[in-house]
């Protein structure tokens, strides 16, 4: 029996029109390939950040209950306050 090392060869295609690609090896697709412009990138990179996912359902949860956190404007003036302080700085 023979070992394979290295990168499996795969067959990929291109769309220049910006539709899926799919990447497949023995008929399983492996890749998808999908030209995106950058505002989308960072969506995607945010959208899937475990980080950011899992402070997006605590907010929904607490939002669920009834808790809608500070006002903007509370939190605009605070803010404002903190820049105006020189202690803070």
């Amino acid at each position: 029996m023979t070992s394979r090392t290295g990168p499996r060869p795969c067959s990929t295609s291109w769309s220049r029109a910006g539709s899926l690609s799919s990447s497949p090896w023995r008929g399983q697709p492996i890749a998808v390939l999908s030209a995106i412009d950058a505002e989308e990138f960072y969506d995607y990179v945010l959208a899937h950040s475990p980080e950011f996912v899992t402070g997006r359902k605590a907010a929904e949860e607490r939002f669920a209950r009834g808790e809608y956190g500070e006002p903007l404007d509370d939190v605009i003036a605070e803010l404002d306050a903190e820049d105006q302080d020189p202690a803070s700085a």
